[in-house]
């Protein structure tokens, strides 16, 4: 089951978090499943937003007060956007128990016995994509901040962060150099910390909660049943299945997400295409943050789209019956959808959220040209 496949990361990634303070959760080994910390660790989450907030206030202050160009205001713009998000959906007023509770019965003795996903040890292409992509994000929640932290040490002038801004211009002595060690520091504590603490929404909640939907709709929809009122009964489980994982992400975490991913995938991608013959390192992070949006971005929408579309195709198949209410229980049926807001993904959601931004990329490539040709 793609719960079993992702376990060995949530633990990995609540072990981490707890040692930093970064989230509200922890992960209990003799339970066996996901538990709430004390109020005393809840203080220290909320110190360490407070903090990354300074920093973005500073971050902000920063950067209007200085002069940079096109390219650099971009990256500026992106920088503090993806801190703004990362923010926004770390910002509870109470802790929210809800992804919690999904997890913890996705990990329980019952979701075993619900679910359908029963299939060989062997991992599914599917499971192994979803490997792949949580591999990748671990590597890149210390990758990005390391870099950052190496570019504030080596070109400080050039990069959109606190640390760079503060030390450009410094003349080299004993004292800037250890401002600077302490600035690079700085640097890979914020973006590890904003990293690490909003992963918890984006890849444990938001993410497991659409594949284990869409692992198990896969199951129903393999299945022969005998008639339609098995059928229906199971469908209904889905539904269910369907109202938990929709009330865990649809309020805040997913309307932020689609709200914020299609700025920081236009930005993170020009900014990679202007700087792709320039500074290797500022490319480097700009491309890591682009090629994480889009793979984001495509596990969300394509799983979301397809649990529509392949629900909304089973319905067209079913065979109409001679009794009545059957024939208006088909008729009442809808398909499985991922909620944001007041809104769904259905099947050219995908398409057109990548259309919008090639377009506008590509409308800031040719601004940007514009610009220069007139400078």
């Amino acid at each position: 089951m793609i719960v079993q496949a992702l376990t060995p990361f949530l633990k990995r990634y609540l072990t981490l978090a707890k040692i930093f303070s970064l989230s509200y959760f922890e992960w209990d080994e003799t339970k066996g499943k996901i538990i709430l910390r004390d109020e005393k660790h809840h203080l220290k989450v909320k110190g360490w937003m407070v903090l990354e907030a300074i920093y973005v206030i500073v971050q902000a202050l920063l950067i209007r007060s200085r002069g940079f160009d096109l390219v650099e205001k971009f990256s500026a713009a992106l920088i503090l956007i993806l801190y703004l998000a990362c923010l926004i959906l770390r910002f509870e007023r109470r802790v929210d128990l809800v992804p919690m509770l999904v997890n913890n019965w996705s990990l329980s003795e019952a979701y075993k016995k619900f679910g359908r996903d029963r299939r060989p040890s062997h991992h599914t292409r599917f499971e192994t994509t979803c490997r792949l992509f949580y591999s990748l994000v671990d590597v890149c929640i210390i990758l990005d901040p390391l870099l950052v932290a190496i570019l504030t040490i080596v070109l400080p002038c050039k990069i959109p962060f606190v640390g760079g801004m503060l030390l450009c211009g410094r003349p080299k002595t004993i004292a800037t150099t250890a401002m600077t060690l302490f600035l690079a520091l700085m640097e890979f504590v914020v973006m590890l910390t904003m990293f690490l603490g909003t992963f918890q929404y984006t890849g444990y909640t938001l993410l497991t909660g659409i594949f284990i939907l869409y692992t198990e709709c896969g199951s129903f929809l393999a299945r022969k049943f005998d008639n339609f009122e098995l059928s229906f009964l199971k469908y209904m489980e889905l539904q269910v299945l369907e109202k938990l994982v929709n009330g865990a992400i649809r309020g805040r975490i997913l309307l932020v997400v689609f709200l914020m991913m299609p700025v920081l995938q236009i930005l993170s991608c020009f900014g990679f295409l202007m700087l792709l013959k320039g500074s290797v390192l500022n490319s480097t992070i700009f491309f890591a943050l682009y090629f994480d949006c889009v793979c984001f971005t495509l596990l969300i929408l394509n799983s979301s789209a397809k649990l529509f579309i392949n629900t909304r195709a089973w319905m067209s198949h079913l065979t109409p019956t001679k009794d009545k209410t059957n024939r208006r229980i088909m008729r009442s049926l809808t398909p499985l959808k991922i909620q944001f807001g007041n809104n769904f993904v259905d099947a050219l959601t995908p398409l057109i959220f990548q259309e919008f931004c090639v377009k506008q990329t590509g409308s800031l490539l040719v601004f940007a040209r514009s610009q220069h040709a007139h400078g």
